[in-house]
């Protein structure tokens, strides 16, 4: 049994932008913000959510790629990614965003290191491009008592039975119910305000160097995952 295993949120966390609100901004009618207020405020689960907002985009696949071209990366995470595959350190992303949009992401992002971006599991809804018509698709048979689009604490708590302790990494609220039931979870921006204000334990977290140096500090990369020590908690 692996010592960690790494959850990591994608839109905001990986990349330094949300991307699902980047096709808002660029491709929906203004009512998307209307919704994303009703989210927020708790009155609606994301699943509702994302459905209402997208039936406001107006997109062709050209015009996605083209958008994708632009999104950022923590320039640290290739090499945080790689020290996990040195290590021997499971990472799985979960993600409220569109596996289309994270796969060609994570291609392109890891080309650099060899690693090939399909070793990577990804739990996310996805998006069908017709015309400039948008169909969703969202996972099948996920038990989920928020209206979430994506469960991430049922994810959390269905994948980390090969780990003595489960890791989130993530910056926003979609973010909330896979931190919760994290041993420990890495934070930024309002997921730091929600693990503050509901007693999670966590760290602060500016980019991923600050994830791949506590790696360093516990794990021994000659002995494929073990501790070097009792894992600290920073």
């Amino acid at each position: 049994m692996r010592p960690v295993q790494f959850f990591i949120d994608f839109d905001g966390t990986i990349t330094r932008s949300d991307v699902v609100d980047r096709i808002l901004e660029s491709f929906a009618l203004p009512d998307w913000k209307k919704v994303e207020a009703e989210w927020a405020s708790g009155k609606i689960g994301s699943r509702e959510c994302l459905s209402r907002q997208m039936a406001l985009v107006g997109m062709k696949e050209a015009e996605l790629k083209n958008l994708l071209k632009s999104v950022e990366v923590d320039s640290h995470f290739s090499s945080f990614i790689k020290r996990t595959f040195d290590f021997d350190v499971p990472v799985t992303i979960l993600s409220d965003g569109f596996l289309t949009v994270i796969r060609e992401v994570l291609k392109r992002e890891l080309k650099s290191t060899g690693i090939p971006s399909k070793k990577i599991p990804v739990y996310a809804n996805d998006i069908k491009l017709m015309g400039s018509k948008i169909s969703l698709v969202f996972p099948k048979g996920q038990p989920c008592t928020h209206g979430c689009a994506n469960c991430k604490q049922s994810l959390v708590e269905r994948l980390s039975k090969n780990a003595h302790q489960n890791v989130f990494i993530g910056d926003g609220l979609s973010d909330r119910f896979g931190a919760k039931v994290s041993n420990f979870v890495f934070a930024k921006k309002k997921l730091l305000l929600y693990c503050r204000e509901n007693d999670v334990p966590h760290q602060e977290f500016h980019d991923f160097s600050d994830i791949e140096k506590w790696m360093v500090n516990n794990f021994d990369p000659f002995f494929s995952g073990t501790k070097r020590k009792e894992v600290s908690w920073c």
